[in-house]
């Protein structure tokens, strides 16, 4: 009994040690050197809350001989996130020693576009770090759009658009449009798990629209050329930018197409109509389609077409008709009132008492929307296999 009381007494100081508030810097920096990891790791949170003025200090320590304390002081000066902390990182970015090199670089992207300035300043300045800053700056582009497009895709893995959607994406950086033009291109890997691939392509498309990116017009044309979702979001992206021709075309294509009849091709040619028409603001079209095509649904996704609908009417200033729509679309199975809440299509009718009711009374029931907001169908023959 008294060895084992003994052990426990000597677990318990090692422990009481890990976050010693008592120890001065120097010895916080030599437990940085300890065999056991928790012990390191409190080093390291005890250093981080002395805070900035410690910098220099820590800066020293990335020339260490002990790999563990170069990367415990990589680790403190990141998360100390101010631009004096940073500067010493920058020279590491190409560092040999893979684990540190990755941890530098995990650090620019966890802090984002606070460190862009000095990692654009040392790109100029330094000829050696260029290519991989290069590099980093365009993995801290494409994870700072791919965050703003996760905010798009619902709890249910729905999404949808509306005008604007995505202009405040312009304020990134200048790498901004490239970027989107090559999330836009058929087989990019996204950074994020379980990323909706075919939504995040789509997304791209539409931003490239809502930025401006007139040098994105030649990538455009070849999306449009595609059949399904990417080249009608194409198209649409493209009459935004005062290219009309491909959504014309594609207008005459599904026009055609109305002539072989039958209750599905009908339906499915009557919505992808409407959205032609919402992508390029000819919302009085839209409207005759939207009503064309619950006519031929039968009840079929009713919800999701009478909520277009509404979307339509309330870009044109129709308010009354738009709430009386979404009425109709609550009435038939539509209850995704988290992208109802987002939809900036509906803005117009927010401070209408019919539009505050609905909103109230769906945020009041449970569950998840049956059918999907995103506003069209899923397309079997569309090019990106889009199926969410």
């Amino acid at each position: 009994m008294r060895r084992i009381a003994t052990v426990a007494l000597a677990c318990f100081a090692t422990l009481s040690a890990f976050a010693d508030p008592e120890l001065s810097v120097e010895d916080q920096i030599a437990q940085l050197r300890s065999k056991y990891l928790r012990e390191r790791e409190a080093a390291v949170d005890a250093l981080v809350k002395v805070g900035p003025s410690i910098t220099k200090r820590v800066a020293e320590l990335l020339i260490d001989s002990d790999a563990r304390v170069q990367r415990a002081a990589v680790e403190i000066l990141s998360r100390l996130g101010t631009a004096e902390s940073i500067q010493p990182l920058l020279p590491l970015i190409g560092h040999a020693d893979p684990t540190i090199r990755g941890q530098v670089r995990d650090s620019f992207l966890r802090l984002g576009r606070a460190v862009r300035p000095a990692l654009e300043a040392a790109m100029e300045a330094d000829e050696k770090v260029a290519p991989d800053i290069k590099e980093l700056l365009a993995e801290m582009t494409q994870s700072e759009i791919e965050a703003v497009f996760a905010l798009e895709v619902m709890a249910d893995g729905t999404s949808g658009f509306y005008s604007g959607q995505f202009a405040k994406l312009k304020s990134i950086g200048p790498d901004i449009g490239p970027m989107l033009a090559k999330m836009a291109g058929d087989g990019f890997e996204f950074q994020r798990d379980n990323t909706p691939m075919g939504r995040f392509r789509i997304m791209a498309i539409d931003a490239m629209a809502d930025i401006g990116y007139s040098e994105g017009v030649p990538d455009l044309m070849r999306l449009a050329d595609t059949s399904g979702d990417v080249g009608r979001a194409a198209a649409g992206a493209l009459w935004r930018l005062g290219q009309k021709e491909p959504a014309a075309k594609m207008e005459e294509q599904l026009k055609a197409g109305l002539e072989q009849g039958g209750l599905q091709g009908a339906m499915m040619g009557q919505t992808y109509l409407a959205e032609i028409y919402s992508r390029t603001d000819q919302f009085e079209k839209a409207v005759e389609m939207y009503r064309a095509a619950i006519a031929s649904t039968n009840g079929i996704r009713q919800g999701t077409t009478y909520y277009n609908l509404a979307c339509a009417y309330s870009k044109m200033g129709k308010k009354k008709e738009a709430c009386d729509a979404l009425k109709r679309a609550v009435g038939a199975s539509f209850t995704n009132v988290q992208w109802m809440k987002k939809d900036g299509d509906l803005d117009a009718i927010r401070s209408e008492p019919e539009y505050i009711a609905i909103e109230r009374d769906l945020s009041g029931k449970a569950g998840g929307d049956p059918e999907s907001p995103q506003p069209l169908p899923p397309d079997p023959g569309g090019s990106d296999g889009q199926t969410e």
